[in-house]
C-alpha cells in the first residue's frame, strides 16, 4: 500500500503519534467517540477508540485504513512528511515550521530545545519521554561534533533516564535502530512486525544483534510501582514520523 512505504506503522512511536493526531482531527471536527463507535457498524466499541486514541492498540494497515476511514481523515492529512532538523549557529532549532531558541554556547541547552521542539511537533507537550528519531540524532551530532551515541545519552539523562537505561539506549543506536525510547510494560505491547520479525527481550547488558526488526529491552525496578521499563528499539527505516 504506497500510503504506507515510508512509515511504520506498527511503531510505538507511529502508535502515540497517530493517537494525538486522531484525537485533536476529532476534537477539531466536533466527533464524538459514542457516534463513531456507532458508524463503525460494530468493530470499534468507545473502549476500544478510547484505548486507540491513548496510543495502546496494536495496528496494522487493516485497522488504520479502517480507523482514518471512519475519522474522516486520511495517513496524508495527519501526518504530512517532517522536514529535516534544522539547526542554526546563531541559536535556533527547527523543523516543519516550529522554532525553539537555545544559547548557542551550551549544548545542553540545545539539546534541551530538540526535546522541546519534537513535544511542540507531536502535540505531546506534557510528555517527559519521547521517541528519539535516528535521523535527528545525526544531525545533533553532526551540529555538536559529538557520536551519535553521545547524544543519545545526553537526549536520555535530560529525559530522565537513569543510568542503566541511558546505556541500553546507546547501545540501541549503536546497533542501528531508527527509532528508541522508553516506557513502562503497562503502555507498551509489542505489535507484531510486518516483515515476520521477532520481538526479542534483552538483558540491559546484551549486545543486541541485527537479525530482527525490533527489540524489547527491560531494566529492572525503575519504577516501584511497575517493577520495569522497557528501550524500545525499532529497525525499520524511512519513516515520515515527526
Amino acid at each position: 500500500m504506497s500510503s504506507y512505504d515510508e512509515i511504520d506503522i506498527t511503531s510505538v512511536a507511529f502508535a502515540h503519534r497517530f493517537a494525538t493526531l486522531l484525537a485533536n482531527h476529532r476534537v477539531r471536527n466536533k466527533q464524538y467517540l459514542w457516534r463513531l463507535s456507532r458508524h463503525s457498524d460494530g468493530r470499534f466499541s468507545v473502549e476500544d477508540l478510547q484505548e486507540l486514541e491513548a496510543g495502546r492498540l496494536q495496528l496494522d494497515e487493516d485497522m488504520v485504513d479502517a480507523i482514518t476511514e471512519l475519522y474522516g481523515a486520511t495517513i496524508e492529512s495527519l501526518l504530512p512528511p517532517r522536514v529535516r532538523l534544522q539547526i542554526s549557529p546563531l541559536g535556533t532549532i527547527s523543523a516543519n515550521g516550529v522554532e525553539m531558541p537555545f544559547d548557542p554556547s551550551d549544548a545542553s541547552a540545545m539539546l534541551a530545545a530538540y526535546l522541546d521542539l519534537v513535544r511542540k511537533l507531536r502535540d505531546q507537550l506534557d510528555r517527559t519521554v519521547i521517541e528519539l528519531r535516528r535521523e535527528d540524532v545525526e544531525v545533533l551530532a553532526d551540529h555538536l561534533q559529538d557520536a551519535g551515541s553521545s547524544v543519545v545519552l545526553q537526549l536520555a539523562r535530560l529525559m530522565g533516564a537513569n543510568e542503566r537505561e541511558r546505556r541500553a539506549m546507546a547501545a540501541m543506536f549503536i546497533a542501528g535502530a531508527s527509532v528508541i525510547s522508553v516506557s513502562t510494560p503497562r503502555r507498551t505491547k509489542a505489535a507484531p512486525n510486518p516483515d515476520g520479525a521477532d520481538v526479542v527481550t534483552l538483558d540491559p547488558e546484551a549486545r543486541p544483534e541485527r537479525n530482527h526488526a525490533r527489540y524489547h529491552m527491560v531494566i529492572p525496578e525503575r519504577d516501584a510501582e511497575v517493577g520495569s521499563v522497557t528501550v524500545m528499539a525499532d529497525w525499520q527505516r524511512g519513516s515520515r514520523e515527526s
